[in-house]
């Protein structure tokens, strides 16, 4: 697995812009493009924001072993990272809630669903 680093980019409208700079590999960005995230209120009071991750606003800065080793000693991630906030919706009948699912930086999926249904999503992948 190739750790590499990425910048997030996101605007909305009047509300603002989200930027976030975070490692991952190249696998768990090409599974989780198309997938729902949400961050919340990070812009303000009832901002609400959240969207679809598209590759448009993903872009792969580097994967120099020598530059992700001094980002991730010194820990500069920073931002709000789009893979700790996707979700999909829990497909049993009848639910509406939705499943989070969390991407950490080595590519391992946990997922955490919903307590209100029996669903298959609740053991951890």
């Amino acid at each position: 697995m190739i750790k590499t680093l990425y910048r997030f980019s996101e605007s909305f409208g009047r509300m603002g812009d989200i930027e976030s700079i975070f490692i991952s590999d190249p696998e768990t960005i090409k599974k989780a493009v198309g997938m729902q995230y949400y961050f919340g209120d990070v812009l303000g009071k009832h901002s609400d924001v959240g969207g679809t991750l598209d590759a448009e606003s993903i872009e792969e800065i580097t994967s120099d072993p020598a530059v992700i080793k001094v980002i991730e000693a010194l820990q500069l991630e920073a931002g709000p990272n789009p893979l700790d906030s996707i979700s999909v919706d829990c497909d049993v009948e009848g639910c509406e809630k939705y499943i989070e699912e969390y991407f950490n930086p080595y590519g391992k999926k946990q997922i955490q669903s919903c307590e209100n249904c029996d669903c298959p999503h609740k053991e951890k992948v």
